[in-house]
């Protein structure tokens, strides 16, 4: 029988930080491919590793932002490119 998530665990962030994240993802990862896990548990830490994936790329695309605006505000004229992944 599938857990129900709180209201507080939904609004809770995936990872406290873009490193942490990237950690947890690794670890999910090398759990994934250990191929020790049962089915079931296999569906929830890929489900888990989507998230933490999620949560990275959006922070990485924040940080890309930032970054851009940085540069556009810089004093001595810098100018940007545009950020191709």
């Amino acid at each position: 029988m599938a857990q129900k998530t709180t209201p507080q665990e939904k609004s809770k962030p995936v990872a406290e930080s873009f490193e942490k994240g990237i950690e947890e993802l690794e670890k999910t990862v090398h759990k994934l491919e250990g191929g020790e896990l049962d089915l079931e548990s296999s569906i929830k830490e890929f489900e888990k590793g989507l998230e933490l994936f999620k949560f990275c790329q959006s922070r990485l695309n924040e940080i890309e932002r930032k970054v851009e605006i940085l540069l556009k505000s810089n004093e001595k004229g810098a100018e940007t490119e545009e950020f191709k992944s």
